[in-house]
């Protein structure tokens, strides 16, 4: 395949644009290109969420907890469709690699807070059930 340019040349809303263009276009290498840049904001994103869901955690808002971690591994999801299309489109530089390793940490890291406030919360409940039905 062809060369990528390095990672994430243009991020935000304005290469997520240029994504969905170069993508109609067919334009290989800038769908690659804009992706990884797209997928590396959607990245931050979700270690934002992540934090938040923590911070709930600490302070047992579970509910909380859930929609951070949620909204997180949403956001890691859309970063990994977007970077696995573009190590299949161009040859992936070492960079491209690294951050398709570092996202798939962060799906499985927000997927097990998502688990975790969840079955949090189902015990909370459990327990709050058992104690009123006495």
């Amino acid at each position: 395949g062809s060369k990528a340019l390095p990672l994430g040349n243009a991020t935000g809303p304005e290469g997520l644009a240029k994504w969905i263009q170069a993508r109609k276009a067919q334009n290989y290498t800038d769908v690659a290109n804009y992706g990884m840049g797209s997928a590396s904001v959607d990245l931050r994103e979700a270690w934002v969420h992540a934090d938040n869901a923590l911070i709930a955690w600490d302070s047992l808002e579970m509910r909380t907890a859930y929609h951070a971690a949620a909204a997180g591994l949403a956001a890691a999801k859309r970063a990994q469709r977007k970077s696995n299309l573009a190590v299949k489109l161009v040859e992936p530089t070492a960079e491209m690699k690294e951050a398709v390793r570092q996202i798939g940490v962060a799906v499985v890291t927000l997927q097990a807070e998502v688990d975790a406030a969840e079955l949090q919360s189902r015990i909370t409940n459990a327990t709050h059930s058992a104690r009123y039905s006495l």
